[in-house]
């Protein structure tokens, strides 16, 4: 799942709270299904490049984990070629912060989990 919380990329940290804590259980609803179905979530560094935050950001990240999400991608959302990879650090980085220890990398929609660590952002 990709973008889940795509508005919260344009807010600061503290509003994105307060909408996080708004619409929790709509946002643990999608959540829990994506973890019951082996759905992968995306954190995307899009919003990066333009002063915003990861996207979904670490706390949204945690109760995934804790619903029992297992799978977490990460993606940059480039449309030019001085965009790919931006802030694959970061998402690396926050995966860990979450309690994840590797991110899956998708081959014809087969899940092949790398560990996270510097081997993962070569």
């Amino acid at each position: 799942l990709s973008l889940l919380d795509y508005p919260l990329g344009f807010t600061g940290a503290q509003e994105a709270a307060g909408l996080r804590e708004k619409h929790s259980a709509k946002l643990d609803e999608i959540l829990k299904l994506c973890a019951e179905k082996e759905k992968a979530l995306e954190i995307n560094t899009y919003f990066l490049r333009h002063g915003g935050t990861l996207c979904p950001d670490v706390p949204t990240l945690r109760r995934f984990r804790e619903l029992g999400g297992r799978l977490v991608c990460v993606g940059s959302s480039a449309s030019r070629l001085e965009s790919l990879g931006f802030g694959l650090d970061e998402a690396y980085d926050a995966a860990a912060e979450a309690g994840f220890d590797s991110v899956a990398l998708f081959t014809q929609r087969t899940a092949n989990l790398v560990g996270i660590g510097r081997q993962a952002c070569s």
